[in-house]
This record gives structure tokens, sequence and C-alpha cells, in this order.
């Protein structure tokens, strides 16, 4: 598992900001600790040839090779992305996870992504 880390903004707000560093096949699970929205993601493939794929479930754990993620997003090499929902997508547990293919099946680790989340 990569590296979790959640900000809480030091003024008057409910955003938090939960990054993780070294996203990977062992799943971050319940990242929020409860329930939430995503407003933003921001992955970052670090990998200078091979794409990256990151997966979320709105569970408290996931098993990587045999949860269908209910969100998958692929990454280019060497970019970085953000994506911005509106409206927030809403959660109970959100568990996130890399991987370098597309297909559910896969467990094999994404090679250098790093995550950025803003929930609220």
């Amino acid at each position: 598992m990569g590296t979790l880390k959640t900000t809480k903004f030091s003024f008057t707000t409910r955003d938090q900001v939960v990054t993780v560093t070294g996203l990977d096949n062992n799943e971050s699970t319940d990242v929020l600790v409860g329930s939430g929205s995503v407003y933003s993601i921001t992955l970052v493939n670090n990998d200078p040839a091979a794409m990256a794929y990151f997966r979320a479930v709105d569970a408290s754990a996931a098993t990587v090779g045999t949860t269908t993620a209910e969100i998958m997003i692929r990454v280019a090499p060497n970019t970085e992305n953000t994506w911005t929902v509106v409206d927030g997508l809403a959660f109970t547990n959100l568990t996130v996870w890399g991987t370098d293919a597309n297909a559910d099946s896969t467990a094999t680790a994404a090679d250098d992504m790093d995550l950025k989340m803003v929930m609220r």
C-alpha cells in the first residue's frame, strides 16, 4: 500500500485533502474513515512507459483482482490529470487501489501512481 495522508484545512470548512503517494495494488481502505463526497480527483502517473489504472469502490474493503471497481480511470504515462465533480460523488466507505491493466482480474500493481482527492 502507498503512503496515505489526510489533511484537514485549518480554517472553518469540512473539506479534506486525501493523498496517497505510491498508490498500488494493496487497496487503501475507507480512506476518509466514513461517508462523504469526492469533489476532485488528481492522478499522476510517473511511469515513463506504462499506463496506470486508478480504481475505486464504495466499500469498506476490496479484494484486488476480484472486486469490480465502480470507478476506473486510465492515466497515460508521464501525465497528471484532474477531474472535478461539481455536485460531488457520494460514498459510504471509499476504497481505492491502482493497477497496470484495465481488466478487473488484474492484480499487478501500477508502477508509480500518486492520488490526491478533495473530499467532504
